[in-house]
């Protein structure tokens, strides 16, 4: 998991991009965290702004995924 989770947090809210490879071995866990960051209440999150999140993965991993 993420060693400093205030830090992190705070990188993925003040972030206008966010971008996680699924291809070169990133956690599921920390992809799962940041989205469920994201999700949060807007009144609760550090800022308003727009953000975008790009996953990247293959056929092959959305294959797996429970339907």
């Amino acid at each position: 998991m993420v060693a400093k989770p205030k830090t992190f947090t705070k990188a993925v809210l003040t972030s206008d991009i966010i971008v996680v490879d699924l291809m070169s071995g990133t956690d599921p866990a920390e992809a799962e965290t940041i989205i469920k960051i994201l999700k949060q209440p807007l009144h609760e999150t550090q800022g308003s702004k727009p953000q975008t999140l790009v996953l990247i993965s293959s056929a092959m991993v959305w294959m797996q995924t429970p339907h």
